[in-house]
């Protein structure tokens, strides 16, 4: 198992959250007039969030990820470690965190147990698929052991309920896992296979997904119906802004809009600049979207200098250092 691609993956988590923070929530249009073209780390000048933080600050998407992966190495697929450190990290900050995630853990932290924590909030956000790279990446590092996989699948549904207790956020969610798990087996120079496993195992897990969660909370709104839209058309960066909602953080908007930059050209990062560019939940689909082109490529996809300017760089790569050592990535 390739450490290298840990290191990306976590880089690239961080990466694209920094850079899309200064302009979350904003239009393709408004970052154009704006920034320009935004390439580097920007202050938040006049963010209705942000204002005040320097250039290069990461949020939730960040903090959050590196929660999963401190409690996966404390003890692996460990619900009541994920709590603790969840609870840890409400206590730090909550800048950017969603409501399902700031409701669900603040109840955590009132003593509810992680099965109730999530119920009663709208669960329709993309705040578990954005921090579970680590979970995919523990979960493709015991692959071989038919046991531990059941575990793993078992505990990522159950810390995808524990702030959103919804069918709709656990087939988003599952989808990034598995991207991330196809793209931490495929080499670069292989991506059209990558690709096509990709789409073959995401399809296949929404469908699992509701079938297990027939009783949690329905939609109208069809995530396996979204993703056969994104893998039988050609899509640009203005269709997959009409299609999916200008990349907003409703789950089945999100997850989908950042595939599409992923799936367009997987081993380039001007696919991470186009999508924080398009505008929507820019420091979330980005953080996802980096992940996934760490995974793939490694490291050495992201130009020295955003990892160089990046001020958690020392913390990220400590993390990225020890996790890759707990779970055998050599």
């Amino acid at each position: 198992m390739n450490k290298d691609k840990i290191k990306g993956m976590f880089l690239g988590i961080a990466i694209g959250d920094a850079l899309g923070m200064p302009v979350e929530s904003w239009t393709q249009e408004r970052i154009k007039e704006t920034y320009g073209y935004v390439k580097e780390y920007k202050v938040p000048d006049g963010h209705k969030w942000f204002n005040g933080q320097p250039a290069g600050m990461t949020t939730d998407d960040t903090q959050l990820s590196v929660a999963v992966a401190e409690a996966l190495m404390q003890k692996p697929a460990c619900m009541e470690a994920q709590k603790e450190w969840h609870i840890a990290a409400l206590k730090e900050s909550t800048m950017g965190w969603g409501n399902s995630t700031r409701n669900s853990v603040r109840n955590l932290a009132n003593g509810a147990h992680w099965s109730e924590s999530g119920k009663g909030q709208s669960g329709l956000g993309n705040g578990v698929a954005m921090k579970i790279a680590p979970a995919a990446a523990y979960l493709f590092s015991v692959r071989k052991s038919k046991s531990k996989m059941a575990e793993g699948f078992k505990f990522i549904r159950r810390l995808n309920l524990m702030t959103h207790y919804t069918h709709m956020s656990l087939c988003t969610t599952m989808s990034q896992v598995f991207a991330i798990i196809v793209a931490l087996k495929y080499n670069p120079s292989n991506s059209q296979s990558m690709i096509e496993k990709l789409k073959e195992f995401v399809i296949a897990a929404c469908r699992k997904e509701k079938e297990i969660l027939i009783t949690y909370n329905e939609s109208e709104d069809d995530i396996t119906a979204r993703f056969e839209k994104l893998f039988s058309e050609p899509h640009d960066t203005q269709k997959l802004i009409e299609d999916f909602g200008g990349g907003s953080c409703y789950c089945y908007n999100s997850i989908p809009f950042t595939f599409g930059f992923f799936l367009n050209n997987p081993c380039s990062v001007d696919n991470l600049y186009e999508v924080i560019n398009a505008g929507g939940d820019t420091d979330s689909n980005a953080s996802m979207l980096g992940a996934l082109l760490g995974a793939l490529n490694g490291s050495s996809i992201f130009p020295s200098n955003l990892v160089d300017e990046l001020p958690e760089k020392d913390k990220i790569l400590d993390v990225a250092e020890r996790f890759a050592g707990k779970f055998g990535f050599e």
